[in-house]
């Protein structure tokens, strides 16, 4: 969550939009709602389900289904959402996924 909200204060600062810092938190919390809430969904379902794969190998094939969820940056009119929430999910997916979710049931080698 507070990748995200850094994400979306560095694209308000950094889009020359005409929109109101007001109307940017309102996109930002509709994108979070979007993007962020079924990437953490996915992560979680995808942790509980997978307990043999090494967890960088696990991170790796995750990254895929989570950049699905950054859909909606496409219709942004600038590239800045599309780039900062790209580099969100491949941040959260890569370093801050918390693999394995559930350590007790993990049979696979953690590194």
């Amino acid at each position: 969550m507070l990748l995200h909200t850094a994400a979306w204060v560095i694209i308000a600062l950094l889009v020359p939009w005409e929109d109101s810092i007001v109307q940017i938190v309102g996109i930002s919390l509709g994108m979070l709602a979007l993007v962020g809430l079924p990437t953490i969904l996915l992560a979680v379902l995808a942790g509980l389900g997978h307990r043999k794969m090494v967890p960088g190998r696990f991170r790796g094939a995750l990254v895929a289904p989570m950049l699905v969820f950054i859909w909606p940056c496409l219709a942004a009119s600038t590239a800045e959402p599309l780039v900062f929430e790209l580099m969100v999910q491949l941040a959260f997916a890569c370093y801050l996924m918390p693999v394995p979710l559930v350590p007790e049931k993990w049979v696979g080698h953690v590194q």
